[in-house]
């Protein structure tokens, strides 16, 4: 029996020595090196979604934004499902470019587009931001089905950035596979222990600092791996552009027809914008793919890399307000014609 309280006693200390060492490395990072906080929890459909309702204020060295998710989930305004007559919808997916946490929402791309066509239509153009930091292609067009659709957009705008290809065969991989050159989307199940603990994370993504300053560098080490394999791949095809792994850009291109046939169905139109790129390879391959689908493509990245000290923050990496503002006016010029037309025959 004395054994036994020993040793109960001995783990006791342990694990008060490790909750207390986690709270001073936690308000240690807090104090020191706040981390960017997100409101996610768990989805079937995209193995993760934003809370609704949730607010919180995004904040590293470079910036400080309020975020709030409107009654679906979208860093949005408060919208409503059912369209009113008359009114021209754009739905705007992709990932934290689109999400855009880095500004405050007035300085985001789709409030910004939204803005630029403020006045052209009798009864107005809604521009609906459907992104979500983190999603891939195949995230995003699962999104659109679940959570975009119902609100009856007139065109669906992906916005493709420059590691969409590499999320494409990574993250998203768990929501789909590739049969016979055809893609079958596919939910995500977990068991009741695991349940349980994507609780736990959920709440660490939430709540910790220190959870978030743990797995920046872990994943920093992961990205180093993929960048050297890159980098490789890019010197035996002669350039010092980053390369995609092999299949990225055939696997794209399934997704993005499967995209394209899933809003026409609907009698919407699809386009793709490019906001990020690797290089010139990558930008003629997105827009050989596009051609080769009939899907309308357009690139904003050259005027915004042309003024990059002014557009981009140096070590988050994301827009800041004015790549936002370049992006939603070159966009707008693009997007104009395509909500003069009649939707497209069902």
């Amino acid at each position: 029996m004395h054994r036994f309280r020993t040793i109960l006693f001995n783990l006791t200390l342990v694990a008060v020595g490790t909750l207390i060492g986690a709270a001073v490395f936690e308000l240690a990072v807090r104090f020191f090196e706040p981390q960017a906080l997100v409101r996610y929890r768990f989805s079937e459909a995209t193995f993760y979604e934003p809370v609704p309702g949730a607010r919180f204020h995004h904040e590293r060295s470079e910036f400080r934004a309020l975020v709030e998710y409107n009654e679906h989930g979208m860093r949005d305004l408060s919208r409503t499902v059912e369209k009113p007559n008359g009114m021209r919808r754009i739905a705007v997916v992709g990932d934290s470019f689109v999400e855009a946490m880095q500004v405050e929402l007035t300085e985001s791309y789709t409030q910004q587009l939204e803005g630029r066509f403020r006045g052209e239509h009798p009864a107005g153009v809604e521009v609906l931001n459907f992104g979500v930091s983190g999603f891939g292609p195949v995230s995003s067009l699962k999104r659109y089905l679940g959570t975009a659709r119902p609100f009856d957009p007139d065109l669906v705008v992906y916005l493709f950035v420059a590691n969409d290809p590499w999320d494409l065969l990574t993250g998203d991989r768990r929501l789909y596979r590739v049969e016979n050159n055809t893609m079958a989307l596919q939910d995500v199940t977990l068991s009741g222990s695991k349940r349980i603990a994507r609780s736990v994370l959920d709440f660490l993504k939430q709540q910790s600092h220190g959870y978030h300053f743990l797995k920046i560098r872990l994943m920093s080490l992961t990205q180093k791996e993929e960048l050297e394999e890159a980098e490789a791949r890019g010197e035996q095809s002669g350039t010092k552009e980053l390369i995609p792994p092999e299949g990225a850009w055939e696997t794209m291109a399934i997704v993005l027809r499967e995209f394209r046939n899933e809003v026409e169905s609907t009698g919407a139109r699809f386009v793709v914008i490019q906001a990020t790129t690797r290089g010139p390879i990558m930008d003629q391959a997105l827009q050989e793919t596009c051609e080769r689908l009939g899907v309308p493509f357009f690139n904003v990245n050259p005027q915004i890399e042309a003024r990059r000290d002014d557009t981009f923050f140096v070590h988050d990496g994301h827009w800041r307000a004015r790549g936002h503002a370049i992006a939603a006016e070159q966009s707008a010029e693009f997007l104009r014609p395509f909500l003069r037309f009649d939707r497209l025959d069902r």
